[in-house]
This record gives C-alpha cells, structure tokens and sequence, in this order.
C-alpha cells in the first residue's frame, strides 16, 4: 500500500487566513485563499496573546503583526509548552469548525526574533509570486474565450501546473460570487438593525439572536457596516444605522 504523501507547510501570514474560504472535498479538505493558494498546512510564527487549559483541548491565540488566529491541540497529546508573549513556531493543518478558521496543531516551539523575520520574508515573496499570478489572469481574461483557454495560458506563461492553475481560477469565479453575496448580507443585517432598531440602537446580542449567523460571521458583517459608514455605535453593545 502506497502511503499518501504529506503536505507541504507554507509559510503565511495569518492575514491570509482572514481573506479566503474554507473548502470540503469529500475526505480532503483545504483553505483557498483569495489569490488562488491551496493551503491545507501552514507553518506560522506569532506571539503568544492569550492561552486556554481545558481537559481535553489546549489553545494559544497567536498575533504575528498581520492578524491574530487561534491554534488548537486537542486529546492526550494537547499540552502546549509554551506561555504568554512567549515568540513561537506553530505547524499544524487549517481546519474550520462553527465559521471559525483555526490550525490543528502538530508542533509548537518558542523561535528567536531572528526566525521570525526570515518567516515573514518568506512568506511575502511566496505572496509575491501569488500576486503576480493574479495580475496575468486579469491581463489574459479579457483575451480568452473560455476557462480551459485562461488555465492553458497560465500554465503556458507562468508555468503553473494543472492543480495551481485550477485554483487560481477557482478562486477568481468564488470570490467574485462572495463579493456579490457579502453585499446582500450587508444589506440583510442592515435592514435587521433597522428593524430592531427602536429608537436608541439595536442591543447587539439581539442582533446575533435574530440573525441566526455564526458570531465570528455577524461581527465581520458589523464591522464592515461601520467601516463604510452604514452604523454607528452610540454606547459598547449597541449599534444604530445611519
């Protein structure tokens, strides 16, 4: 029996975590990023934030200057030798439970300073690269006449392979889709603050009730409302539209 090969850890910044989507394929499962990356094992380095001791699980949430994310290690083998502010390596697959993205942990070990920027050095070149890609399949687009011509001018000048060049355009057709659907949920949550919205602003922990959303999903939606202007927030807890 011929064993599966083990999957490569990338080196990312945990920004990259935050713009993409998690993906199931029968038993495989993986993170497509917004510039089309693959991502199913990551190699990350961040500060230590907070940490979680419970029976059966231990987590660290880890901030490396672009995001923050929580790393998780579960059963027998969940101790995480490691403390606040300590710097740290984690290695480990991407994983999604309840609308959260977190990494499953294989390894964790405190790094120097030093390690932590040949890490993110390697990850901008590898997100260099990934931009650049992005950039010929704009320039190609409107020159193709279907995908299969698109992917095979990808391979042709950039040399990708089937696999790459597939989730490159994968993932330029998903998100122009969430684009779309990020409006409309914008405009449904909008229209529930209104509702709910008496005169003095909307509690938000009624806002998460009524909405039936996944917190971590509610509070991106939130956010951007404020970002663009759409809301407000008159005291903590309680949000009004504009």
């Amino acid at each position: 029996m011929v064993e599966a090969r083990r999957a490569t850890a990338k080196r990312i910044l945990l920004e990259e975590l935050r713009y993409g989507m998690f993906l199931r394929n029968g038993n495989a499962s993986y993170f497509l990023s917004s510039l089309g990356d693959k991502i199913s094992r990551v190699r990350v380095v961040g500060t230590v934030v907070d940490k979680y001791v419970g029976e059966e699980m231990e987590s660290l949430r880890i901030d490396d200057g672009t995001s923050q994310l929580r790393c998780k290690s579960f059963g027998q083998e969940a101790k995480l030798e490691v403390e606040l502010g300590d710097l740290v390596e984690v290695i480990g697959k991407v994983r999604e439970y309840g609308g959260e993205i977190y990494i499953s942990v294989e390894l964790v070990k405190r790094v120097s300073f030093e390690s932590f920027l040949l890490h993110r050095l390697e990850a901008l070149r590898r997100i260099a690269d990934l931009r650049l890609v992005k950039q010929v399949l704009q320039e190609y687009k409107p020159k193709c006449a279907d995908a299969e011509e698109l992917k095979h001018a990808l391979k042709k000048e950039l040399g990708l392979d089937e696999e790459a060049a597939e989730a490159v355009l994968a993932a330029d057709e998903l998100f122009a889709q969430r684009v779309t659907n990020g409006a409309s949920l914008r405009e449904k949550v909008l229209a529930l603050i209104r509702e709910l919205d008496k005169g003095e602003g909307c509690e938000y922990s009624e806002l998460l009730k009524r909405s039936s959303l996944a917190p971590e999903v509610l509070e991106r939606v939130v956010t951007e409302l404020l970002d663009r202007g759409l809301c407000f927030e008159p005291k903590p807890g309680v949000i009004k539209p504009l």
